[in-house]
């Protein structure tokens, strides 16, 4: 099934020929500027870092590098494409209130998020970390059972729903395919994207089988390689938790609060 919104950048070869057909050198060609990652772009480097709590500026650049090898693109390009969506993103999530991880923090309001309707429904949570707005997204393994990326040193888990407190404003959502294809979005993530590090960089994290998670990239990535639709309402190079809520493929049917 194609996305209704397009095949778009991975970082890694893998996530190249998934996305857009290209196979790992193909782009060379391109007159690739590998070497000016440190030639105007410290500004870009540094406001992805501040966005991006937890990744290094090394680690940044690196993966701009990467991307730039394969894809043949401005080093410069590619930062600033992953640093618009950044924003845009937080802009977006800061619409929806001023709240802390559904893991823990201060909360003006919380609810036991409880059940879902169907296996491999989703939910959209208000979040911050480090004071950036981002979101929070997990997926429902069963109608009782969340799989989700929790955050900065914890691993991908399953916990029981009941066990889940989120704030107000909370969303929850089932996509719009067939329920065989939620179930098997559902087991992808629990045979294969359980007790994963966390990944920090949500910039181009639109790789599907990784070592490592955040939490709209696992959410992203169970759906993607259960059924090929693709998550991400607005195809930049990453997948933030917004970018799930505001998916063309995702409705809602409750909100916390609401």
């Amino acid at each position: 099934m194609l996305s209704k919104k397009g095949l778009v950048v991975g970082i890694f070869s893998a996530a190249l020929v998934l996305n857009l057909g290209v196979a790992p050198g193909v782009a060379l060609g391109k007159s690739a500027s590998v070497d000016d990652l440190t030639t105007g772009t410290d500004s870009i480097v540094e406001e992805l870092v501040q966005l991006n709590p937890g990744f290094t500026k090394a680690e940044v650049i690196a993966q701009a590098r990467h991307v730039t090898i394969e894809t043949g693109e401005a080093a410069s390009e590619v930062l600033s494409q992953q640093l618009a969506e950044a924003k845009a993103s937080a802009a977006e999530a800061a619409r929806d209130g001023d709240v802390m991880l559904r893991g823990g923090g201060q909360k003006k309001e919380s609810f036991i998020i409880g059940g879902a309707k169907h296996k491999g429904d989703v939910f959209y949570a208000p979040a911050t970390t480090l004071g950036y707005e981002h979101g929070h997204s997990g997926l429902y393994y069963d109608t009782n059972t969340i799989i989700e990326a929790p955050g900065l040193n914890r691993y991908s888990h399953a916990i029981s729903a009941s066990k889940v407190r989120v704030p107000k404003g909370t969303h929850l959502q089932y996509v719009d395919v067939s329920q065989a294809s939620r179930n098997k979005a559902a087991d992808i993530a629990y045979h294969f994207m359980l007790n994963k590090p966390y990944n920090t960089l949500f910039a181009s994290n639109k790789v599907v089988y990784s070592d490592k998670y955040n939490c709209s990239q696992l959410v992203w990535a169970d759906y993607k390689a259960g059924s090929g639709i693709d998550l991400d309402g607005n195809g930049g190079p990453g997948v933030y938790p917004v970018n799930i809520l505001n998916s063309g493929w995702t409705i809602t049917y409750y909100i916390y609060g609401g």
